[in-house]
């Protein structure tokens, strides 16, 4: 029987594990349930809307913030729509609000099929969005996930934390319990962030930067810093 798209996903229960704040607020880092997915696609997309990175270019520098945001929430829904039953999708809960949203992507992980882009609805994209914006994408797609494939580890994916709760170690602590995973399967955690800011953060995690440059999609570069961190012994 053919899955249902984002817009009405099916329900379950989300896998959690709990830490606690200083201020004695919960966290779960959960596998992002199915109700959860239009609420992290928003927070992904508001996150990365109007910022100077790889999404930028695809929605082309000249679209206005607010449409590259309902771009970006569209595909991230669908996208992390298709990567539901693999628990690659995370999210950090604080009192029950989504506050944090990631993809860990493990290596052994197939590429989405043709039939599952179909029922996500992604063939629509020309229709909605324009051929333009679909060849941008797969050029992006290829640029981005071929590289840090190649290195055969964990993909870290889309992190973000909402605004209001940022700087209260959120992010940190639940990349520290995800990475658990990776260390596990004694296999490195790899990534790339368009913004020289994150590879501060990521670098606290014991990242390490293996390769940064400037790429361009039609006439719109980006800087990509790609890190890596490797399984603790």
């Amino acid at each position: 029987m053919a899955r249902r798209p984002p817009i009405e996903p099916k329900a379950e229960k989300a896998k959690s594990r709990r830490l606690r704040m200083s201020s004695d607020a919960t966290i779960a880092l959960t596998v992002l349930a199915p109700e959860r997915i239009e609420d992290a696609a928003a927070l992904t997309a508001a996150a990365f809307a109007g910022r100077p990175n790889v999404w930028r270019a695809v929605c082309g520098a000249a679209t206005p913030t607010d449409a590259q945001q309902h771009f970006l929430s569209w595909l991230f829904a669908r996208n992390m729509w298709l990567r539901q039953e693999s628990g690659c999708n995370r999210g950090v809960m604080v009192d029950g609000e989504l506050v944090c949203s990631f993809m860990l992507v493990p290596p052994e992980m197939p590429d989405v099929s043709f039939c599952d882009m179909v029922r996500a609805g992604l063939l629509k994209l020309p229709l909605l969005f324009g051929l333009g914006r679909l060849k941008r994408l797969l050029r992006a797609k290829s640029l981005e996930e071929g590289e840090l494939k190649g290195m055969g580890g964990f993909r870290l994916e889309r992190m973000v934390v909402s605004p209001s709760m940022q700087g209260r170690g959120i992010g940190s602590r639940a990349l520290r319990v995800a990475i658990q995973e990776a260390d596990a399967a004694s296999r490195p955690v790899v990534l790339s962030t368009n913004e020289e800011r994150n590879v501060t953060f990521y670098s606290r995690l014991g990242f390490e930067v293996v390769r940064s440059t400037t790429r361009d999609i039609d006439g719109e570069s980006y800087r990509v810093w790609t890190m890596a961190r490797l399984p603790a012994v």
